[in-house]
């Protein structure tokens, strides 16, 4: 009995998987799109087998044609960019605090830490809105406020706000064109539950669109996995 089949709900990627009855243990979710998110798959190259007495072709033999999945990711950190196009990620060194301030947050969570501008000092919270004495603060250490969003720098002698980037995480993306292969999965919000590619091959590209967004173009090539003797391409949850 057929279904219909509607609506793209999430879309994630993960290790190829060894068994065809063992999916990943974990997938990655891609968690935003740009509109246009689409799924094809060329017609199959037929050639006739003819025949000396017969007017019509015995037999036609058909070579299929891979799925391919393109679409652009709008919605993803930096982190996320290698898995999916190469490059490098180097993490944030500044430390994220509440405020940078001479006044103590009235609301804290355990852990959560602000620094004392004038005491040139790192509290920390230590239960709910209860801060310790504080640690000095290293010189030459960058502080990420929450309330107004902006760096600053301990020099070793005072506090104050920069704008420098050398702080920031960063990505450097890589001198050439890459791919993967990946197993990704398409997930619907009615009919067939999933759409699984076992072995997509997996290249993307970073551009900007026409209405500014930063996005990342991919195209998911669903090539054959051979386990065994097993040699499938995709498999449909119902």
């Amino acid at each position: 009995m057929g279904k219909t089949t509607l609506k793209l709900v999430d879309l994630a990627y993960g290790p190829q998987r060894t068994a065809f009855a063992t999916p990943p243990a974990t997938y990655t979710e891609c968690k935003g799109l740009l509109k246009g998110f689409a799924m094809t798959q060329d017609d199959a190259d037929a050639k006739d087998i003819e025949s000396e007495f017969s007017p019509s072709p015995w037999d036609i033999l058909y070579t299929g044609k891979p799925l391919k999945m393109a679409f652009s990711l709008v919605n993803f950190t930096l982190a996320e960019l290698p898995p999916l196009i190469g490059g490098t990620y180097t993490a944030a060194t500044y430390v994220q605090v509440l405020t940078v301030s001479d006044v103590a947050p009235t609301v804290a969570a355990i852990g959560d830490k602000y620094v004392g501008q004038t005491a040139k000092k790192l509290f920390t919270a230590t239960a709910a809105n209860t801060f310790d004495l504080g640690v000095e603060l290293v010189s030459n250490t960058a502080y990420k406020s929450i309330a107004d969003g902006k760096l600053y720098v301990y020099d070793g002698t005072t506090v104050t706000m920069s704008t420098t980037d050398m702080y920031n995480e960063k990505y450097q993306d890589a001198e050439d064109v890459v791919s993967f292969n990946y197993e990704w999965k398409v997930g619907f919000g009615r009919g067939f539950k999933s759409f699984i590619l076992y072995n997509g091959l997996t290249v993307g590209k970073m551009e900007k669109t026409a209405d500014g967004a930063l996005a990342i173009p991919m195209t998911v090539t669903g090539l054959q996995l051979k386990i065994g003797d097993e040699v499938h391409r995709c498999l449909i949850n119902g």
